[in-house]
């Protein structure tokens, strides 16, 4: 459960930090699993920041040191593309990869 409510407070961009004595609490193991999964609900967060239920794809391909998130739609992603922007380091730290994003309007399925 601990480890839930963790992923859950680092989920909104927050970087873990080992003053936060849940996180401080928690073997080493689980510090890199709450970070993995908060980081990854981080970007699917920013994805539906609108919470419009806009039609959204989304692309990831992995390819040495890069993370290619290519993410699309027959709407406008302009705040999704902004929340991703800002979002994304968390997830570049954790996984010790490049992550480079491509918002596309007109790619989305139907």
């Amino acid at each position: 459960i601990r480890d839930r409510g963790n992923i859950a407070r680092y989920h909104s961009g927050k970087f873990p930090s080992h003053k936060d004595a849940s996180y401080a609490n928690l073997i080493d193991e689980d510090k890199v699993i709450v970070s993995k999964l908060a980081s990854i609900l981080s970007l699917a967060e920013a994805i539906d920041s609108s919470h419009r239920e806009k039609n959204i794809s989304i692309k990831v391909e992995v390819s040495g040191d890069a993370a290619r998130f290519t993410v699309g739609s027959d709407e406008a992603l302009v705040l999704e593309a902004w929340e991703l922007e800002k979002r994304v380091k968390f997830f570049e730290e954790v996984y010790g990869l490049e992550a480079q994003i491509k918002v596309e309007k007109g790619i989305g399925k139907k």
